[in-house]
């Protein structure tokens, strides 16, 4: 078990390395919603976040954001 652990850890390694992710607040943040708003996104199947930490924490890429943006009918990250 502990060898799945860890490969688990290397694969979220590279997936962080190749893609930075952010945080359910910084994500939220920057497609104008509240934080509670994505969740529940996330919680209904809406919105697919890039991975979970192991603490099981939401993590985000630019890129799936940008997914969000565009079917939300936004150009860019909310000020």
């Amino acid at each position: 078990m502990a060898r799945a652990g860890l490969l688990y850890l290397i694969r979220l390694l590279r997936l962080i390395d190749m893609n930075p992710a952010v945080s359910t607040s910084e994500a939220a943040r920057r497609l104008g919603i509240s934080k509670s708003t994505l969740i529940r996104a996330v919680n209904r199947g809406t919105i697919q976040p890039a991975f979970r930490t192991p603490g099981r924490h939401l993590r985000f890429t630019e890129e799936a954001l940008e997914e969000v943006r565009q079917r939300l009918g936004r150009s860019g990250p909310a000020a």
